[in-house]
């Protein structure tokens, strides 16, 4: 219009440019805000899910190197085992035995550079022995030696207890003889392993044959592995190994991880390193695992080789983006720090044990063939069927019972727990081999001697067990089976400690007049619902020895009931097998009146005397094995022992 006056109109449209330009800055500085917030979430969501990563790889590595090297370690346990079993098993080996034994154990493992075995042997016998061993061994003028402080060995003074170095294999005719109780630090490491039931570690020293300074550890394993002082001891097996094949076999393992490790020796106030990788560096942070070894305390400390370090590239990538592209990868920052640590959390909680087949299931569990993580052993694993608390109660009674067992010839129980859903479990020992109801069943009764060998080890089980307040009450030949352990043939294993209850106990576990057991073993105390003590498995092991020297029962009837009211009233039939104090001493096992059957203890003794009239070796029961077992007659069983599924 040319006045200069401004409309309205004019008015209007500056006041909404105005207010629109407001509000696209304060969306502007919302959206950036918005954005600083997000990216800065999304920067500390990527940063912890990265810093947990590699958490996790440090954590995976130094379990790995723990695991390695435990492994490689577990060699010369195997050996010292076997050797224990060896001689368990044969009583009496002779260096012959020995040296076939040992050559062939150090060929497949090439780490073990020597083994020994040194019996005890008490003042009063000295002169036998070095008699003896001159005479049926060979020995030209041997005798027990002491080492004395020039180096050189002489004659061992008088002393009430000796520990010859009795078989060395390879030769080292310098050594033997040598009493291992003459010095004090091995005296102390023999009373020790002599107490554990499992073997002792030396602390590392170097041969005088090993030029380069190698160094070499002992393993002590008393025998039997049983709790025991130096002079209730028969003897010891002793491995030597030398831990440079183990420490470049343990490189060679882990040579594609990001890592460097040392294995060092804990146990004494100052370190002893055993060995590490060349590029370790104590100074930088150090991921440490303990590791367990022959009664010492080792660890295992790694560090990165190369340093892992979280970055920012994604932040960077998505400064300029979108707001969804923001929240999208906001959410997938979140989902997979969580994601991260919810595996973490599950890897803590998996446990050792890995499942690879259901076995069976009994009355009281299913049994799944397991392996161990760690040291890759298969193994049983039981799982309790039922969870209410008498059902819980019953089984975890089973488990503190039988974990007190440590017998050569008693299922061994490594472990229990309960699962993520609160089942209860135990794992045990996997046996592959045979029962005394299936010898029977195919092959009739057994020769005398074979069947005095294999009673005397179930009784060997038993005396333990009693001797710890422990019953068996299902003493059957299905729960005894006949395995090849350890290059040892006829090794006996007693099966079935789950019906198991402590004598002086005043908990109720499994129900007021409740019968446990099997009628055609049954003592009978246990069919009139009395209460029962070891005697009751001496009666049951009376039934067991009838029937594989006869290959029948010691009644027959068409009924249970029968069965039972035979075993409450008639006498046993006495057996005739060509030795009288045998045949009384198992008609005893037989009497109706607990008091008038023998302990296992005192069983154990007499039949021992028996054996030696009627000794089994090992040649004729690997003979059996070899023509039987291996044969379309007796294919080896894939199944689990009967005794862990009911």
């Amino acid at each position: 219009m040319g006045t200069g006056r401004i409309s309205i109109g004019e008015i209007g449209k500056a006041i909404v440019v105005t207010h629109d330009a407001s509000a696209l800055r304060r969306n502007a500085v919302l959206v950036l805000v918005v954005g600083l917030l997000l990216t800065t979430a999304l920067s500390y969501l990527i940063w912890r899910g990265e810093s947990a990563q590699i958490m996790a790889a440090r954590d995976r590595d130094a379990s790995e190197a723990q695991s390695v090297i435990e492994r490689k370690f577990l060699v010369p346990y195997e050996i010292v085992y076997s050797i224990g079993s060896y001689f368990l098993a044969s009583q009496h080996v002779s260096q012959t035995e020995f040296i076939r034994f040992s050559e062939s154990a150090l060929k497949r493992h090439p780490s073990v550079s020597a083994l020994e075995w040194a019996p005890v042997v008490m003042d009063s016998t000295r002169d036998e022995l070095e008699t003896r061993v001159t005479k049926d061994e060979g020995i030209e003028g041997f005798s027990i030696r002491a080492l004395h402080a020039d180096g050189s060995m002489h004659p061992s003074p008088r002393r009430p207890i000796y520990v010859p170095l009795l078989y060395i294999e390879p030769p080292s005719p310098g050594a033997l003889g040598l009493d291992l109780a003459s010095e004090p630090d091995r005296k102390q490491r023999l009373e020790k392993a002599a107490m554990s039931t499992t073997p002792i570690a030396s602390v590392p020293f170097v041969l005088a044959e090993d030029k380069d300074a190698a160094q070499t550890i002992a393993l002590y394993l008393g025998i039997p592995d049983a709790p025991l002082s130096l002079e209730e001891t028969w003897g010891f097996a002793i491995a030597l190994f030398r831990i440079e094949p183990i420490k470049e076999a343990s490189i060679a393992a882990l040579k594609e991880r990001n890592l460097e490790f040392r294995l060092s020796d804990i146990t004494e106030k100052d370190a002893i390193p055993l060995f590490q990788t060349s590029a370790f560096e104590s100074s930088r942070e150090l991921k440490v695992r303990p590791l367990d070894f022959g009664g010492r305390r080792w660890q295992v400390e790694t560090h990165e080789r190369v340093l892992r370090r979280p970055t920012l590239t994604i932040i960077t990538s998505t400064v300029g983006g979108s707001l969804s592209f923001l929240l999208g990868l906001l959410v997938l920052g979140f989902g997979r720090s969580r994601q991260l640590e919810r595996d973490i959390e599950v890897a803590k909680e998996m446990g050792q044990y890995k499942m690879v087949e259901r076995l069976g299931q009994g009355g009281m569990g299913v049994v799944y063939k397991a392996r161990h993580a760690l040291i890759q052993r298969d193994t049983a694993v039981k799982v309790l069927i039922g969870k209410d608390e008498s059902s819980l109660q019953r089984f975890e009674r089973e488990v503190q019972l039988n974990a007190q067992l440590s017998h050569p010839n008693t299922v061994s129980i490594y472990d229990y727990g309960r699962t993520e859903n609160g089942e209860f479990y135990y794992v045990m020992e996997l046996l592959d081999g045979v029962t005394l109801q299936e010898m029977v069943d195919r092959f009739g009764a057994m020769p005398l001697d074979r069947a005095l060998h294999i009673l005397l080890q179930v009784t060997g089980s038993l005396r333990e067990a009693h001797r710890r307040g422990v019953i068996h009450r299902d003493i059957k030949p299905d729960n005894i089976m006949i395995t090849q352990l350890g290059g040892v043939y006829d090794f006996v294993k007693v099966l079935d400690f789950g019906l198991a209850k402590e004598v002086e106990t005043d908990v109720k576990v499994t129900g007021v007049m409740e019968i446990i057991g099997t009628p055609l073993y049954m003592s009978p105390e246990a069919i009139q619902g009395q209460a029962i003590d070891a005697k009751s498995d001496v009666y049951s092991f009376g039934c067991v020895a009838h029937v594989i020297l006869t290959s029948k029962n010691v009644f027959e009837a068409t009924s249970i009931m029968e069965i039972m009211r035979l075993h409450e009233n008639e006498s046993a039939p006495m057996l005739d097998t060509g030795d009288k104090e045998l045949d009384e001493l198992l008609f005893s096992c037989l009497a109706k009146e607990p008091g008038d059957r023998p302990s296992t203890h005192e069983l154990y003794e007499e039949l021992e005397e028996i054996l030696a009239r009627h000794p089994w070796s090992q040649a004729e029961a690997e003979e059996w094995w070899s023509t039987h077992l291996m044969t379309a007659e007796l294919k080896p069983l894939k199944r689990p022992q009967s005794g862990i599924v009911g």
